[in-house]
């Protein structure tokens, strides 16, 4: 089972490179503040297809999260998001409510849900209708691997959005992460994002989270 999900991640990682429509890269930074933990995010994303844009201007887009989440009981955990957005110089917001939960199963292996209801950018978050609205779980199968050179937690994940017109969006997701030091942590991802209007993506994510 070990091997397989190692083999699984690895293959879906190495393959999406070459074939990636987008590259995000992302830092985050935690902190504990007595139950809470605190989170700021840092993302950019560059379209691929035009890589000399990635030297010689700014990314077409980025955005910025401040998080503020606390555990409900030892599986559960609640997150509240704020995101901002800035587009090709064009600003909006998004606010996001996170419920976190995670169970151990046979093999080292663990199932993590995570359900997530989200109001999609706006510029005026006071106007919202139930067209703003989107819910998306994502399942995800967990495990560490330990190499002689190096241990990873994998994952294999599937997310689902669906807003009020039904399911707009599903991502197949894998993800490799490993500690580089006590408190620094690197996580290649790839995920196929499928749209129900189309536009399909190959996307790549290289992020650093720093704990304090």
């Amino acid at each position: 089972m070990k091997k397989a999900l190692l083999a699984t991640v690895m293959a879906f990682l190495v393959s999406s490179v070459a074939n990636a429509d987008e590259l995000r890269l992302e830092a985050t930074a935690t902190a504990k503040l007595g139950d809470n933990t605190l989170t700021v995010e840092e993302q950019v994303r560059h379209d691929l297809s035009i890589s000399e844009d990635m030297v010689t201007k700014a990314a077409p887009y980025e955005h910025t999260v401040f998080a503020i989440g606390r555990k409900l009981t030892d599986n559960v955990d609640m997150q509240f998001r704020v995101r901002n957005t800035n587009m090709n110089g064009t600003s909006e917001n998004r606010l996001s409510l996170d419920l976190n939960a995670g169970v151990g199963l046979p093999y080292g292996i663990g199932l993590q849900n995570r359900l997530r209801l989200q109001m999609d950018e706006t510029a005026d978050i006071t106007a919202v209708t139930s067209g703003h609205l989107r819910l998306r779980e994502q399942v995800a199968l967990t495990r560490t691997v330990t190499l002689p050179f190096i241990a990873l937690d994998l994952s294999l994940a599937d997310e689902v959005h669906v807003g009020e017109t039904g399911i707009k969006e599903n991502r197949v997701i894998a993800s490799a992460t490993t500690d580089v030091t006590d408190n620094i942590t690197a996580r290649a991802e790839y995920f196929r994002q499928m749209m129900t209007e189309g536009d399909d993506a190959n996307v790549v994510t290289v992020s650093a989270a720093l704990r304090f």
